[in-house]
Parts: C-alpha cells; structure tokens; sequence
C-alpha cells in the first residue's frame, strides 16, 4: 500500500556507484513487471513521447517493485503534470524543453514545497494516501533534471547557472 519513500537511485548516485535503467513507453502493467525481473536499478516512464497517460502511469507505478526507483518523463514543464507524476509515486521527473533559466527555475519551483516552490500536497500514493504524509515531507527533494531541447538552450548552459538543485 502507497509508495516506497526510499529512492535507491540517489544513494546509488550520491556513492558514485554506476546505475542501470530503462525507459518504459508501452503503457501496459505487465512491462515493468516483467522487465522487473531483470536487474534494474530504475525505470523512466515517458509521457512525453510515448502514449502513457497519468490514469496508465498510476498502474504502471503501481507493479514497479521498491528494488527500482520510478522516473517520469513529463510531457511539459507544467506543475499539474509534475505534481501528478510525484504524488503517484515517482522519485523524479524528467522535463522536457528546459532552454533557458526562466524554465529552469520554473521547474525547480514545480518540485519543492513552499516556501521554496509551488507544489501543492496530494494525498495520493506518495504519502501512502496522507498516512505517512511528515516523513514524506521530511525526505529529500524528489531528483528533477531538465532536458535541453532546443539550440537556444545550449549558449545559457555554457554559463554557470546560479539556481537551486532540482
């Protein structure tokens, strides 16, 4: 019941251990099931170019076993649809068309809670249902990563952009 609150990924990451993962654009249950048996150490779930929907993600999220730390490929840098893709259960989002600081720290506001951000609580899976909602909180920021997507993108990146992680 609800969602794992540990992301292994990140203390993967954070030891400098190599990870492995694999994207998932068939929107059916038995996919992450089945490549669960493999080992894999996360799946990115892309609703971006793929035709996975939030209704499909949710059940998709739902037969990710805890051994894998759940990703999603957002179609847009859109609060509703990162919220959406965090309150389900997702450690992480993946935003597309990030091409210059303006979006950046757009999506960064998407990720965090006030008063560093916008994101609003849902009482969804992540929380276990609000169940569990303090040491939801309490845990480190979900990973965020924006995509650069567009050659505009590219000259700002150069520069050292000042704005807080994702």
């Amino acid at each position: 019941m609800g969602a794992n609150m540990k992301n292994l990924l990140r203390e993967k990451l954070l030891r400098g251990e190599p990870t492995l993962g694999c994207w998932v654009t068939i929107p059916h249950p038995e996919i992450p099931e089945i490549l669960s048996l493999l080992e894999f150490d996360w799946f990115l779930f892309d609703m971006e170019h793929a035709p996975i929907t939030v209704t499909s993600l949710e059940g998709l999220l739902q037969v990710t076993p805890q051994k894998i730390t759940p990703i999603v490929r957002v179609p847009a840098n859109d609060l509703v649809y990162i919220k959406h893709a965090l309150d389900l259960g997702a450690h992480g989002v993946m935003i597309p068309m990030v091409s210059n600081r303006e979006q950046a720290e757009q999506a960064t506001r998407c990720v965090k809670y006030p008063p560093s951000g916008v994101r609003g609580l849902g009482a969804r899976r992540a929380s276990s249902y609000y169940t569990r909602h303090s040491e939801y909180r309490a845990l480190p920021r979900p990973c965020g990563r924006g995509i650069l997507a567009s050659r505009r993108g590219f000259p700002a990146s150069s520069r050292k952009l000042t704005i807080h992680p994702l």
